[in-house]
């Protein structure tokens, strides 16, 4: 995808930190985006994507929350075959977002990405960037 592409898809951001939601709502209304939802922690962000009855195209997920945490919402995509993109952020150690990404990656998630926190609003842009939604990621052998 490139940025003319970012107005064409839909967004969840979870994060607990509203400052962070806002900017990152802020950025993709900016450049076009207008299906965006956000949710402060994962199971708000299942309650959300339940109520729409499908899952967003690409979600913006902090590892570090309250009640149900990015690990535990990782978990949750991978066991319902989300297909879209998936970008993991976090202020925590980079090695914790490697974790979290080989994850994901082992259970076929599209991650994206992971982005230490803070990041600059170009590298979400990079990062949004290189969502194809005609190449999903592989299923695993027998779902």
């Amino acid at each position: 995808m490139s940025k003319t592409d970012i107005p064409n898809y839909s967004y969840l951001i979870i994060d607990d930190d509203k400052v962070t939601c806002a900017l990152i709502k802020s950025l993709l209304s900016r450049q076009g985006a207008s299906g965006i939802e956000v949710a402060d922690n994962g199971k708000t962000a299942m309650k959300l994507i339940k109520a729409a009855s499908r899952f967003p195209d690409i979600i913006i997920c902090d590892l570090n929350m309250p009640d149900m945490d990015g690990v535990e919402f990782v978990q949750y995509l991978a066991h319902e075959y989300f297909t879209g993109g998936l970008i993991l952020t976090s202020g925590s150690a980079q090695n914790m977002l490697n974790a979290v990404r080989r994850f994901g990656q082992a259970w076929f998630l599209n991650i994206l990405a992971t982005l230490p926190k803070p990041f600059e609003p170009e590298a979400l842009l990079e990062c949004l960037a290189r969502y194809d939604k005609d190449h999903r990621a592989s299923t695993p052998q027998g779902h």
